[in-house]
């Protein structure tokens, strides 16, 4: 029979014939052979979780090209930062307790506790022992830098079962959720319960999925809003590494962030020549001790601080031009901001300078001098004379002549005094400058004769 190949006659030749046709279109069209449908997929936030009788362990690792950053101690404010957050509600139905634990880039932590009322508020119980959480973070790139591409960030924490009801609840559900908090590539935040999409809804235990705590180990996977978490016999260590063999039996889950909206600006090219500089205006004539005796005060007629911006770490007889550790938090926030010098607003009146103008800056150059001894940047550093001191000489005349002399002594006086011992640091040892806008009261906080806020004395050319 001299038919079709592909007949009744030779059906395995006809086999063969068409494998072999079908094979060599592959060969010759393999970009149409062989590609499948793309689906579209962010970065993807992975999440572990495993406990045994004294810790629930949990740990996460965050894409991020952006890593971004402040708060490096407890029970400060990491929500500002990129940050994880776990969340957690134990307890009997009519004895319900709630907790939010917090972990920034950066190395800082916090804890809110919901209270009788269902306000969140701070609860330091969990540093401060016997038993304390015992958190770690590690990142993969560098912090407030924004001309180079980071990879993200991990943290892993362990907490005593104490601070969440007493005993593990073995085979029981507790409430439960992962956030994001995004602040350098992205704003806003990534929760791994679809029901809570804005800042504003985190804190409402209703919108969180649910946590089983099992009672053998084992390797599973969340689903929808339901997370497992296995008992180990050993818990891992807190190291902000993320071992696999540490966590290779650990429940996970993932959930996806939204892509960059802010995409990393390459380094600029080195420039040759006049290079502009960031200068601001330096005041720290502020007196927090209520008791009107010198300065500005803080407080206002209707007892609120007078700053433009409430104050970082709150207002109090901590917040006063004379202290060390004021000026400290004041160099840091300018290094922080990316800020190349300051000019420290002196006065030369007479009452200023028996009181705060002369020992204020003897408190900024100890301040400075402790940066240098611990190897950290520091702005270059001017004085401004407060042309306020000028109000009321008359230049015309022998006496005012003699007063503007005076005062002009005293501030070159102070200057040698307080600011010679500074002359002559090292260049260039100051930290890269950052897009973070500052924060400092003695600058973006300052009301004075200069304005509402501490105007830039130049901007970078």
């Amino acid at each position: 029979m001299r038919g079709n190949p592909v007949g009744s006659a030779h059906p395995r030749r006809g086999t063969a014939f068409v494998l072999v046709a079908a094979l060599s279109l592959m060969l010759t069209m393999p970009a149409l052979a062989l590609r499948l449908p793309a689906q579209a997929e962010g970065p993807r936030v992975r999440v572990y979780a495993l406990w045994n009788q004294q810790y629930l362990c949990l740990a996460a690792r965050v894409p991020d090209t952006m890593l971004t950053g402040a708060n490096t101690s407890p029970m400060s404010a990491p929500e500002q930062d990129d940050a994880v957050e776990f969340d957690f509600e134990v307890g009997a139905p009519g004895e319900l307790s709630a907790h939010r634990l917090i972990l920034s880039a950066a190395g800082g932590m916090t804890v809110f506790s919901r209270d009788s009322r269902g306000q969140w508020r701070s609860d330091p119980s969990w540093i401060t022992g016997p038993r304390t959480v015992k958190f770690s973070v590690s990142t993969d790139g560098t912090l407030n830098n924004p001309n180079d591409q980071d990879a993200g960030f991990v943290v892993e924490c362990a907490i005593p079962w104490e601070f969440l009801g007493g005993q593990p609840p073995i085979g029981r559900e507790i409430g439960f959720n992962v956030v994001v908090w995004m602040q350098g590539e992205n704003e806003g935040i990534a929760s791994w319960s679809p029901s809570a999409r804005e800042p504003t809804q985190v804190g409402d235990a209703a919108r969180w999925g649910r946590m089983l705590i099992g009672s053998g180990p084992g390797l599973v996977k969340a689903t929808g809003a339901w997370m497992p978490c296995p008992i180990v016999p050993q818990m891992p260590f807190i190291d902000g590494k993320l071992s696999a063999t540490e966590w290779l039996t650990a429940g996970t889950l993932e959930f996806e962030k939204p892509e960059p909206i802010i995409q990393v600006a390459p380094a600029p090219a080195e420039k040759t020549g006049v290079v502009g500089a960031v200068a601001v205006i330096y005041r720290y004539d502020w007196n927090g001790s209520g008791l009107p005796t010198w300065g500005a005060p803080l407080w206002g007629p209707n007892h609120t601080p007078v700053t433009v911006d409430q104050p970082q770490f709150g207002a109090g007889f901590w917040f006063d031009g004379l202290r060390v550790d004021w000026h400290a938090q004041q160099l840091a926030e300018v290094q922080r901001a990316g800020i190349d010098i300051i000019f420290a607003r002196y006065s030369g009146a007479e009452e200023a300078r028996r009181s705060w103008s002369r020992a204020g800056l003897l408190r900024l150059a100890e301040a400075l001098k402790e940066r240098r001894a611990r190897g950290q940047g520091y702005p270059l550093v001017g004085m401004m004379l407060d042309p306020g001191a000028l109000q009321g000489l008359d230049l015309r005349t022998d006496e005012g002549k003699l007063r503007m002399r005076v005062r002009s002594r005293a501030s070159r006086a102070a200057r040698r005094c307080c600011l010679g011992s500074l002359t002559g640091w090292p260049a260039g040892t100051r930290a890269s400058p950052s897009t973070a806008s500052s924060s400092s009261p003695a600058i973006s906080q300052a009301r004075g004769w200069y304005g509402s806020a501490a105007a830039p004395g130049g901007r970078r050319g």
